[in-house]
């Protein structure tokens, strides 16, 4: 079975989606927060975070929570770029396979990664 897009146009496309912001956010770059909003986080792409907001109710839970949480949201930021970055390609007609193969997460992986986050934000005080 042909594929319906070619490895140069994936590339070319792949490159592109790199490059495309929001209006409010720098290209590349997710941030995502807590339920309760007490803590926000942007990351790049793989999940490393470049800038933070902690408020000061966050800031009396434990380091060992407060750590948790921050992990927590950064994998779903990386998880929201990546489930987002399928979904543009997807619209350009990349197929399935494609997009596994190159490792984008599923929507699946992206419900997974908020219920994570939402339990470490519950699990707070421990």
């Amino acid at each position: 079975m042909e594929p319906k897009t070619s490895h140069a146009r994936l590339s070319h496309m792949a490159e592109e989606n790199r490059h495309q912001g929001s209006d409010t956010e720098p290209a590349g770059l997710t941030t995502v927060a807590s339920r309760s909003g007490a803590i926000s986080v942007t990351c790049t792409a793989a999940g490393l975070p470049v800038g933070m907001t902690i408020s000061s109710r966050a800031m009396r839970r434990s380091p060992a929570a407060l750590a948790r949480e921050i992990m927590a949201l950064c994998t779903l930021a990386s998880t929201t770029a990546g489930a987002q970055a399928r979904h543009r390609l997807r619209g350009r007609g990349v197929d399935e396979e494609a997009l596994d193969l190159l490792g984008l997460p599923s929507r699946k992986e992206l419900v997974n990664a908020e219920a994570a986050a939402d339990a470490s934000s519950a699990g707070r005080n421990r």
